[in-house]
């Protein structure tokens, strides 16, 4: 189940999708200003308990944090700290971080980020062509273990051809209307203890074929989305996971 963790509300418009931003028309519905960023009443919401002693948010749970403003908001800098340290106690929740401030990611993250705390996921927002190509160059350079792209809300045709890469064999499956099943490589990266890591993965994958479907496990490689890893890829990002421990 999926949950929700507003540690402070309200925004800046920032660029052409907040045109429309649903925090705002609500505020104004209740003579509410929007702009102001305050610290709710929630903010070390993760960390509550009931009164049998539980957690309110149980563990497992993924929360989608900072819905009702922006989690890299200038205004927001001097609590940012404190919510860092509560998501690293809850270490058995997933944080799920949506940004349309990408480009102030390294300045806003904890002296210990590394390549990414293991219970965090960003998700970068881009609402046409434009902030396409203004944060995915960005996004895709930052060390972040879990990277999501979002198009919300989605104003234009966006074309991010140019961020990804596909295996020959994915293009033809692509081509051709051939089924595809996509497989994540943070089984690799962050999941087993290697050698098995690599070894299920590529099991995995010749399962898959073997029922006559493409496998395409995805990864960054060199800031790149690549869609369809190659063996040698996947043991290259292996050995870059052993690097970084």
């Amino acid at each position: 189940m999926d949950g929700c963790w507003n540690p402070w509300h309200g925004c800046k418009k920032y660029s052409e999708g907040c045109k429309n931003c649903y925090v705002y028309r609500r505020d104004e519905s209740i003579g509410k200003n929007p702009s102001i960023i305050e610290k709710n009443k929630d903010f070390d919401l993760p960390l509550k308990k009931k009164r049998d002693g539980s957690y309110k948010i149980p563990d497992g749970e993924t929360v989608f944090t900072c819905m009702t403003s922006d989690f890299f908001i200038e205004e927001a800098d001097i609590w940012r700290d404190e919510i860092w340290e509560i998501i690293k106690e809850r270490s058995n929740i997933f944080f799920m971080i949506i940004t349309k401030r990408i480009e102030r990611f390294l300045e806003c993250i904890p002296d210990d980020w590394g390549d990414g705390y293991d219970n965090v996921g960003i998700i970068c927002t881009v609402e046409n062509q434009r902030q396409c190509d203004i944060r995915l160059p960005v996004f895709m350079k930052m060390p972040i273990k879990y990277k999501f792209i979002g198009c919300e809300p989605l104003l234009t045709e966006i074309n991010m051809e140019k961020y990804i890469t596909y295996s020959e064999e994915v293009k033809k499956a692509l081509e051709n209307n051939l089924p595809i099943v996509a497989l994540e490589s943070t089984i690799i990266s962050h999941g087993m203890p290697y050698p098995k890591n690599v070894k299920t993965a590529l099991e995995v994958e010749n399962v898959i074929s073997s029922l006559g479907v493409v496998p395409a496990t995805i990864g960054i490689i060199e800031g790149v989305a690549v869609i369809g890893m190659s063996e040698e890829e996947i043991a290259a990002l292996e050995a870059a996971a052993v690097l970084e421990e």
